[in-house]
C-alpha cells in the first residue's frame, strides 16, 4: 500500500471522525431504541476515550522514534485503534439483522476498515504491534459493554 492511502486510512481514524460517528450512531440508537440506550452506547464511548488518555498517561510509552509523522501525544494504546475496534464491533452488531449478504459484506468491509487503520499506524511508525493490539482490545471491551447492554435490555422502539 502506498503512504497516501495509508495515510488517508490513520487521517480517517482521528479523534474528530469517531466523535462525529459515535454521534450519529448515539442518533440512530435513540431513535430506533430510546434515551437509555443511545446513553449506555455513548457512554461507552466516552469510557473508552478516557480509558485511551488514562492508559497512555500511566503507561507514558514513547512512541517509535522513526515516525514519518509528528506526534506528541503517548503511544500505549493506539487511540485509533481502540476507537475503531469499537465501532467496527458497533457496526457488525448494528448491522445484524439486515439480510446475509448485506450482513457478510459489511463485516468484510468492516474488519478490512480495522485492520487498514491498524497497519497504517505500524506503517507510519507511530505505535508498534503490541500498542495496536492492546488499542484493539481496549476497543473491543468497551464495544462488548454496551453491546452485552444493548442485547439483553432493549426492543426496538415502534
Amino acid at each position: 500500500m502506498s503512504q497516501t492511502f495509508l495515510f488517508f486510512f490513520t487521517t480517517l481514524a482521528s479523534t474528530e471522525s469517531f466523535a462525529i460517528l459515535a454521534i450519529l450512531i448515539t442518533l440512530y440508537l435513540l431513535l430506533k431504541y430510546g434515551r437509555y440506550s443511545a446513553g449506555i452506547f455513548f457512554g461507552s464511548y466516552l469510557g473508552l476515550a478516557l480509558s485511551v488518555v488514562i492508559l497512555k498517561n500511566l503507561f507514558a510509552v514513547a512512541r517509535p522514534a522513526d515516525a514519518l509523522i509528528t506526534l506528541t501525544s503517548y503511544a500505549f494504546p493506539s487511540g485509533h485503534a481502540a476507537g475503531v475496534m469499537f465501532l467496527g464491533v458497533t457496526g457488525a452488531y448494528l448491522s445484524r439483522t439486515y439480510s446475509k449478504p448485506v450482513r457478510y459484506t459489511l463485516y468484510i468491509v468492516l474488519a478490512a476498515l480495522v485492520l487498514a487503520i491498524g497497519w497504517s499506524r505500524l506503517y507510519l511508525h507511530v505505535h508498534t504491534p503490541l500498542q495496536v493490539l492492546g488499542g484493539y482490545a481496549v476497543g473491543a471491551l468497551w464495544a462488548l459493554v454496551w453491546v452485552r447492554y444493548i442485547a439483553k435490555h432493549t426492543v426496538p422502539m415502534k
